[in-house]
């Protein structure tokens, strides 16, 4: 059933991705403050963009990762570099989204945030298996469901 389930729902949102970019376009324009509700924002953009590989979108991702930085939001901060990384892989610069995963990983592993430790191998899992290194690819897999099953999920 998750097999299914998952596909659906990235169709699902990319589908919704168009519309909801343009709302927080909106809403980035309105909260100009640098804070973490417009580091959110920001990544929430980069989401919602990801197989779109807009530029703007790596602007975005880079503004969220330098505001986190500066007010110390380490969420914020793994989020963003996620999303450099999705805009990397959306172009094919494999090598570059690949720096920017573990870089991300390393910041989730570094304060046991699961969510983003299974997101960050999840990405990693994605290049690998795209690659044909489907050892790595599968282990990583492994990995999140290990830790998808420790959580209840």
């Amino acid at each position: 059933m998750k097999k299914i389930f998952v596909p659906f729902l990235l169709l699902f949102f990319c589908s919704s991705a168009f519309s909801q970019n343009d709302s927080l376009s909106i809403k980035i324009k309105q909260h100009p403050q640098q804070d973490t509700i417009r580091v959110e924002l920001l990544v929430d953009a980069c989401v919602n963009g990801t197989f779109t590989s807009d530029s703007v979108l790596l602007q975005y991702a880079t503004e969220a990762y330098n505001i986190a930085e500066k007010i110390n939001y380490r969420v914020g901060k793994i989020r963003a570099t996620n999303c450099i990384g999705n805009y990397y892989y959306s172009k094919a610069f494999n090598d570059k989204a690949i720096n920017y995963y573990i870089k991300a990983l390393k910041l989730a592993e570094s304060s046991n945030d699961i969510e983003n430790i299974i997101i960050g191998k999840s990405n990693l899992a994605n290049i690998y298996g795209k690659h044909n290194n489907l050892a790595k690819a599968i282990n990583l897999l492994q990995e999140c469901n290990n830790l998808l099953l420790q959580k209840g999920d």
